[in-house]
């Protein structure tokens, strides 16, 4: 490439207008270009001249890795890395670098929001009473305090951390699980550590918050799923596929669990024929925890940023270390 060249970045998602924000800034540093879809074959017939490639939800195999004979780097517009096949970027040297930093607040008051809706109930009294013009305090209507009551929190990272100070505001007893990390947050006074089985047993809310890895994937399963009260909530803002879907499906459908409020799923778009659209017990929004006016800026910079780091060959703060967490082949890594 001329030395009057300026690198290249290529963008799927097209539907998402990543880095709208910034675009003049990156304007001035590469020149860009969004797929007109997020198919292998269009991927593979562009990626080949990117120095950057920059996802969100488009699946980044390993044929498209392969083909990418210039890419300097992946960026992750978001968190979750679980589309891109790390084992093939790590065989070819790509670093990939996600953006943890934009959203732990934004993700948390999701996750909130859904544990305040179920304990109350707030979307089927709106339903019912939209149904009914009025409702009367029938016990089937009545909700659930939340001061005082236990939650059980999967994975103390930032958006973890960030539920956590909530649920301290709101008075409740803490239990954690999270194996990578060693202490406790200063500010986290009432949370202690507890093992996935204890944690289950004694929980009232179970919020899930950990990355999708070959580790975490179906870690709740059948198996804890039984240990909860049949009082308790699941909600889970992280990845659908760390919990086991048919067991968690299984369980809201026998009221073994009093129901769950869920941003992620197994399959996404959900199937117009899911059995989670037709339960009333399950709270759901469309993977829109992140989506704020003020989230969606920081994540174009906080992107940005990370593609500068890339071409200019500077340190990465977000490299995802593809040793520890990358995920075993499946079938959109083919």
């Amino acid at each position: 490439m001329s030395k009057n060249v300026k690198p290249f970045v290529v963008k799927t998602d097209a539907n998402m207008d990543m880095l709208r924000h910034v675009q003049e800034e990156l304007d001035t540093v590469a020149r860009s270009f969004t797929t007109p879809d997020d198919s292998e074959s269009t991927l593979i017939e562009h990626v080949p001249d990117a120095d950057v490639l920059v996802t969100c939800y488009a699946p980044v195999t390993r044929k498209i890795i392969e083909a990418g004979g210039n890419l300097k780097g992946i960026v992750m517009w978001g968190v979750g890395y679980d589309h891109i096949d790390l084992v093939a970027a790590g065989k070819h040297g790509i670093p990939v670098v996600n953006c943890p930093n934009y959203g732990s607040q934004t993700v948390a008051d999701h996750a909130f929001a859904l544990l305040l809706n179920l304990a109350r109930r707030v979307g089927e009294l709106d339903r019912e009473m939209r149904q009914s013009e009025w409702l009367w305090p029938h016990r089937k209507y009545m909700g659930t305090d939340v001061h005082g009551k236990t939650i059980g929190i999967i994975g103390l990272g930032k958006t973890g951390a960030a539920m956590a100070q909530r649920c301290v505001g709101f008075g409740m007893e803490i239990l954690v699980h999270d194996p990578y990390v060693g202490k406790i947050p200063e500010d986290l006074k009432r949370a202690g550590f507890a093992s996935l089985e204890n944690i289950f047993d004694k929980s009232d809310f179970i919020s899930v918050h950990c990355n999708l890895t070959c580790e975490t994937e179906n870690i709740i399963d059948a198996s804890l799923l039984a240990r909860l009260k049949p009082s308790a909530f699941i909600i889970n803002v992280a990845r659908g596929r760390v919990i086991e879907e048919p067991a968690l499906i299984e369980a809201l459908k026998n009221s073994r669990i009093a129901g769950a409020g869920l941003d992620v799923f197994s399959e996404e778009p959900l199937p117009a024929d899911h059995p989670f659209l037709s339960m009333k017990n399950v709270l759901l929004t469309p993977h829109f925890a992140y989506f704020t006016r003020e989230a969606d800026i920081r994540l174009d910079k906080e992107c940005l940023q990370a593609i500068k780091n890339i071409l200019a060959g500077n340190p990465l703060p977000s490299l995802v270390d593809i040793s520890n967490q990358a995920m075993p082949a499946n079938d959109i890594f083919t």
